[in-house]
């Protein structure tokens, strides 16, 4: 379809009374109740009956030259399956095998986990000789696009490894062979989509791993709704922490903001207004983020505080503690062992 055609499927969608979603301009809502979204010249059209849908298409096709499939099997180069009612499994085959056949060798080995200890993996230092930035920079993008797909168990070694793209040494291609190795074991993974609970309400799990190279500390989250994830990020932090607690709160704000901007998406898209609950295991945090007032203690990190706590008290957001144990966002701030990834 192509630019053209995604401005003309817009001015369409506009001409028939269309409502943009203020979450997410690429969502809009025809008054017929197909829901669009639009990604360049890709794009999903959903309805409440097939009726509904080919009165849209009919419509649509009136207007433009599209390419229609009834059912999704791809979508900006992921692969849709709905085996059954209520489930969908998403994956990435073809970026998957590309990745193992262009950067993987027969003395690539299979490995369990993305990442081992990084403590050693730091900024090289002047005695220790750049190899091939180039290449270590496409690895680090392909494994990216794996990441914020379809694969959050990626996400903190390929954020993390990313760090070091600029001057790579021989300690760093080992770190990324590591995470190869990792993928080429798991092959083709897929993300399972399916209602664990009937709970609506948005989950975000929050966590934050103190100090770092520079004492620049990692925060990240992973969203789950119906006890499926469907957001996660691993992310340094761009100000350096004084503890912990400063740390989960830095963490905190940055998720509450994720959180309220999906509530206002969610209900763009159902019309079901849900309180997002934040899960965080640092006790400390927890407890000040629902005290209205400020203190010695937080005064350095009070915007971050009175964001959070300003949210939880309009009841725009929850907060619960949650033991260290059951922290799903474990895997996206730290290495960790193989079995903390398989409760994704």
């Amino acid at each position: 379809m192509g630019s053209h055609g995604n401005i003309c499927l817009a001015l369409h969608a506009f001409c028939r009374g269309s409502i943009k979603s203020m979450a997410d301009q690429d969502i809009q809502q025809d008054p017929g109740n197909p829901r669009m979204w639009i990604h360049v010249d890709d794009g999903v059209v959903t309805a409440s009956s097939n009726t509904v849908m080919q009165e849209f298409r009919a419509a649509l096709e009136s207007q433009l030259k599209t390419t229609w499939d009834s059912t999704l099997h791809t979508i900006v180069g992921i692969k849709v399956k709905r085996p059954l009612l209520g489930k969908i499994i998403l994956s990435q085959p073809f970026l998957t095998q590309k990745i193992i056949d262009s950067f993987t060798t027969n003395s690539t080995l299979p490995r369990n986990i993305p990442i081992k200890d990084t403590n050693s993996l730091t900024t090289s230092g002047n005695d220790e000789e750049v190899i091939n930035p180039n290449g270590y920079l496409s690895i680090v993008g392909s494994l990216n696009d794996l990441a914020v797909a379809t694969r959050p168990n990626l996400a903190f070694a390929v954020g993390f490894l990313a760090r070091f793209a600029k001057s790579p040494t021989t300690r760093h291609w080992t770190a990324i062979q590591q995470v190869l190795g990792y993928v080429k074991g798991l092959g083709c993974r897929q993300l399972v989509i399916k209602p664990k609970t009937t709970n609506k309400t948005i989950v975000t799990w929050v966590d934050a791993n103190w100090g770092g190279e520079f004492s620049r500390s990692t925060h990240g989250s992973i969203t789950t709704l119906f006890g499926c994830p469907i957001l996660w990020a691993s992310k340094r932090q761009a100000l350096v922490a004084t503890s912990t607690c400063h740390a989960e709160f830095m963490a905190l704000g940055w998720a509450a903001r994720h959180s309220v901007w999906l509530k206002e998406l969610y209900f763009d898209m159902t019309e079901h207004v849900a309180t997002p609950t934040l899960m965080c295991d640092n006790d400390a945090a927890v407890k000040i983020s629902k005290d209205n007032s400020a203190n010695k203690r937080t005064r350095h990190c009070e915007r971050e505080c009175f964001y959070v706590n300003e949210q939880i008290h309009r009841r725009c957001l929850d907060i619960e503690w949650v033991p260290s144990q059951q922290q799903l966002a474990d895997i996206m701030t730290k290495a960790l062992g193989p079995m903390p990834f398989e409760r994704i």
